[in-house]
């Protein structure tokens, strides 16, 4: 049998939902696009990643595109030739990408495991232990709230060094000091938007329970055409409500479907 109501928010899910469009785009369009660059700054300054985050495709993926990239360039300016050509002419760009495989292919290696084990810390999708130095820095500086102090170090201080270093190479006009530059920007960007998606949803969770309560209220007692947003839990509620109790307790029981589907008795 088909549900009639998936959740027992039925109403506000409906019409009073609101969501931001743009910024769900940015957030998201910034977590899609800084995936796998954040990843070269990762392999670095962190370990014990869950077997399901860093893999063997993404630590490969990486490399190809950004040892492609400069002859790519080379194409579209006419001056390309073969990679080892490149290679002759950045080296340190080249040792830098295969500093990244071989720290990538170690992460691998001491996270492998056999196919059907799973052990519960290493078969998620973590993406790796913080440094411990990190977090003496930030309480250095003062920072004592332990999430606040989680993200100044994922969104600030762990791809500082890199974007100092980024900026400085870059001064002598080299690719790598770009690369730098672009994965810090990313591992920075990155974990900004997954702040926000995490802060969303929480505060959408508590949301969705703090309505619920106040549409019950609001459908068995409102008796204006204007109730004030400080008697209905911080929500402006807008419908036509019958005048008779009996039919106002029907339509709530129809608002508040029950998770199942069926009809609250």
């Amino acid at each position: 049998m088909k549900k009639r109501f998936e959740t027992k928010s039925g109403y506000f899910e409906a019409t009073i939902n609101r969501t931001n469009p743009i910024k769900k785009l940015i957030v998201g369009g910034l977590l899609l696009i800084t995936a796998f660059p954040k990843v070269i700054i990762e392999v670095i300054v962190r370990k014990n990643f869950g077997v399901h985050y860093l893999t063997a495709f993404s630590v490969g993926i990486i490399f190809i595109i950004f040892a492609a990239l400069p002859m790519v360039m080379g194409m579209r300016i006419g001056s390309a030739n073969s990679l080892w050509r490149y290679i002759e002419l950045m080296p340190l760009y080249y040792s830098f990408l295969f500093a990244f495989l071989i720290m990538g292919i170690k992460h691998l290696k001491d996270n492998w495991l056999p196919p059907g084990v799973y052990i519960a810390d290493r078969s998620g999708t973590c993406s790796g232990d913080i440094h411990p130095i990190f977090y003496k820095i930030a309480r250095a500086i003062g920072i004592k709230n332990r999430t606040t102090r989680i993200r100044i170090i994922t969104i600030w201080l762990e791809p500082l060094p890199f974007l100092l270093a980024g900026l400085i190479i870059a001064g002598f006009d080299h690719a790598l000091g770009f690369l730098l530059i672009f994965a810090a920007l990313s591992y920075s960007g990155g974990n900004w938007a997954s702040c926000m998606i995490a802060d969303d949803y929480v505060i959408g969770e508590i949301g969705r329970q703090v309505r619920t309560k106040a549409l019950a209220e609001w459908v068995m007692n409102s008796d204006s055409d204007d109730d004030k947003v400080s008697e209905t839990g911080g929500n402006k509620f807008t419908a036509h409500l019958p005048e008779d109790p009996e039919a106002r307790l029907k339509l709530l029981k129809t608002f508040m479907g029950s998770d199942e589907g069926d009809m609250v008795s």
